[in-house]
């Protein structure tokens, strides 16, 4: 047989099945620490016990559990509400703060309809992602070379890599399962110019969107190199695919924007999502056998069999054989994840792609991990294996070719499981243990008797040990409960979850308290422990029947109906600034420089009702600059949340960032804030004295006197 002849061997039903059988036996045996309890343990990497990592895993796993249960309880009882409220209540659409995790909610939610339990849907969602991730690559495998061997191994190689394995707290992060069968349906459609064929690849493409950030790239660079090619190759076919590409544009386009527009809207409005710390990557000997990135030596084995058998001849299908153009395909993701390299001779350092594109690109400058798109090149190299095995295989009777098809599966396997201590060297085991994760039976029994409202969980704080221990628990108490939840874990916080943070500081203030109950907490979970470690002493408000009610106790919790003697209001008028200006009289000006500076502005609640902001976002404001007779010098324009809650005769202060218009001389002003919305409406002054600007003279603003006691400090 010559190497352009069809494969020797022919899928079979019984094939497909033994393969669907092998992965999921694999799954399972992968995480068999957790089957004897999968509703109270969770699985993380042997390696990490007992070190310093393992609390950070953990408190990542917890984060993950609680906020896919909540995620997958909204699209049950309220699908539109996912951009709503949820974790880091008052903010909405919080899961722009980090990962989305939309295709782990989509898996995850028929295991939770039946069970509803979070902690044991979460474990059948990751087995079935692995057992998932492995027919798509022996669906990718098989379409190209026709060889169920070669697509068996290729699919055991791509969903068992070690650092998917160990890695169940972020599925997301090495969640490319969807991008095989992408690229399974781009070369169907483009032969076939099939509707079915192109509804399939916006499907598939759609859920990768779904997916992490970091494998939306992957498929990106993968895509826009294989797509690419095989465009060109089947040129002829356009005027039949255009409409079907066009419609799978449109339906992919709509996704996106569903997906990461709230993400461009978190940015814009609060300025996070960018200026991450130095981006993660990698030096090219990561990915040689003994390195942390790489493919495994038994991938990098026969993926180089399968391209030094392309030297010797084509296999094409359909007129293409892809193994250059997957190879060219995982280089280009290889060097994505490549840390800044010198080309030998030529003096010039090389940069990833990407971290260049983040000045340019809204959003990328907050990927940090960049080198989590290796998961791209374990698909190429997997992909390229599978012709590996074909070579092995294709010319060997049935037995034989079903001998030497399991002593290259179970070499895989062994590659994959074997203890450290066996060859070969430099391997990295894929052993997993489980831990206890769910919450104690009684506190699982309070949560599902939290009333209806948000729920703020004391103590509260995003600093240190209380972002890392407290909230994650914190997150997982509410996939029980089911509210929205002060508690926040993420990549970024706005200053909305410190600004709750102060509050609940402030307590056991009856003002404080107020402000919650304005916010809309009604509910308030004690966690003795944790609150005996802080110091805060709570007695005083939880002994007072006017604001909190106690519901029920477990052990280690108190959840206490949180009450206000006052409605609330989100007139902007409740803290409008008093219409006389005498108050300013005794107040000494704060000098402020050009051309830019900070003003700290206060605001008081004077009505009898609880305030509460009316957008809980920064507040477009008008910024009027007085001189002494009260006539505008100059408008600007500024931006700042304002006091989010004050209860009744409770006042708060606010910085806020100004640019000093260049028309402006010297000398003393006072300035006047409004919001864009209501310009007349004043809500705080000041009195300030400009500095002088280098090389000026200093002056009088017309009008200037002492009337208003603008004395110069």
């Amino acid at each position: 047989m010559t190497p352009t002849e069809a494969p020797a061997t022919r899928p079979t039903r019984l094939g497909h099945a033994l393969a669907a059988l092998l992965y999921l036996a694999v799954a399972l045996w992968a995480y068999r620490d957790v089957l004897p309890e999968p509703g109270r343990r969770a699985a993380m990497p042997a390696a990490m016990l007992n070190r310093p990592a393992a609390l950070l895993y953990q408190a990542d796993q917890r984060f993950v559990i609680g906020a896919l249960a909540r995620q997958v309880h909204q699209v049950l009882h309220d699908p539109l509400g996912l951009t709503g409220y949820g974790l880091c209540y008052p903010l909405r659409a919080p899961y722009t703060l980090g990962e989305h995790m939309f295709a782990e909610t989509l898996l995850e939610l028929p295991f939770y309809a039946a069970t509803g339990d979070p902690v044991l849907s979460y474990n059948l969602m990751v087995v079935v992602a692995l057992w998932l991730t492995g027919m798509a690559m022996y669906a990718l495998a098989l379409h190209w070379t026709g060889s169920v061997p070669a697509a068996l191994v290729a699919g055991l190689l791509f969903a068992f890599h070690p650092n998917k394995v160990l890695n169940p707290a972020h599925p997301f992060v090495h969640g490319n399962l969807w991008t095989p069968f992408a690229l399974l349906f781009t070369h169907r459609l483009l032969v076939t110019g099939r509707w079915r064929d192109a509804l399939a690849l916006a499907l598939f493409v759609s859920l990768q969107l779904l997916e992490s950030f970091y494998q939306v790239l992957g498929l990106a660079v993968l895509g826009s190199v294989y797509g690419g090619v095989l465009l060109v190759r089947y040129r002829h076919m356009l005027r039949a695919v255009l409409p079907k590409l066009a419609v799978v544009a449109l339906l992919v386009g709509i996704v996106t924007w569903l997906v990461f527009a709230p993400y461009l809207e978190t940015r814009a409005v609060w300025n996070v999502l960018q200026g991450r710390a130095k981006t993660l990557l990698f030096a090219p000997r990561d990915y040689l056998p003994s390195g942390p990135a790489s493919p495994g030596l038994l991938a990098l084995v026969l993926a180089l069999v399968g391209l030094v058998d392309r030297l010797r001849g084509a296999r094409p299908k359909d007129g293409v054989d892809p193994r250059l153009l997957m190879l060219v395909a995982g280089l280009m993701v290889f060097w994505c994840t490549m840390l800044p390299f010198p080309l030998p001779g030529l003096g010039v350092r090389v940069t990833s792609p990407l971290v260049a594109l983040s000045a340019w690109v809204p959003g990328l400058d907050a990927v940090r991990v960049l080198r989590a798109l290796r998961f791209g090149v374990y698909l190429a190299v997997s992909f390229l294996a599978a012709y590996g095995v074909l070579v092995l295989v294709e010319r060997l009777p049935r037995v034989a070719r079903a001998a030497v098809t399991t002593l290259v599966a179970a070499a895989a396997l062994w590659e994959i499981f074997a203890p450290a201590s066996l060859p070969p060297a430099g391997r990295r085991p894929a052993t997993l243990v489980a831990y206890r994760v769910e919450p104690s039976s009684q506190d699982v029994m309070l949560a599902r008797r939290v009333p209806e409202g948000a729920v703020l969980d004391l103590p509260l704080s995003y600093e240190a040990d209380g972002k890392l221990v407290d909230m994650p628990h914190y997150v997982l108490l509410a996939a029980y409960h089911h509210q929205p939840t002060a508690a926040c874990y993420n990549s970024f916080r706005t200053p909305l979850q410190y600004e709750v943070a102060e509050l609940a500081a402030r307590l056991p203030d009856p003002k404080a308290a107020q402000a919650l109950h304005a916010l809309g907490f009604r509910s308030l979970i004690v966690h003795r422990q944790r609150l005996a470690r802080r110091g805060q002493d709570l007695a005083p408000l939880l002994d007072d029947p006017q604001h909190a009610v106690q519901l029920t106790t477990s052990k280690d919790l108190l959840l206490y109906e949180l009450r206000s003697p006052h409605e609330t209001s989100q007139a902007l008028e409740l803290i409008a600034a008093p219409a006389e200006a005498t108050a300013l009289a005794s107040a000494t000006p704060v000098v402020l420089a050009r051309p830019r500076a900070t003003l700290e502005l206060s605001f008081t609640n004077r009505g009898r009702t609880s305030f509460r902001n009316p957008t809980l976002e920064p507040t477009p404001l008008v910024v009027r600059w007085l001189d002494a007779s009260g006539e505008a010098r100059a408008v600007s324009s500024a931006r700042a949340l304002l006091p989010i809650a004050l209860a009744p005769g409770a006042s708060d202060t606010i910085e806020l960032a100004l640019d000093v218009p260049a028309s402006l001389a010297s000398g003393r002003y006072t300035v006047e804030v409004a919001p864009e919305s209501a310009p007349d409406l004043t809500l705080a002054r000041r009195p300030v004295r400009l500095a002088q600007a280098p090389g000026v003279e200093a002056s009088e603003p017309a009008g200037a006197s002492s009337s208003l006691g603008l004395v110069s400090p």
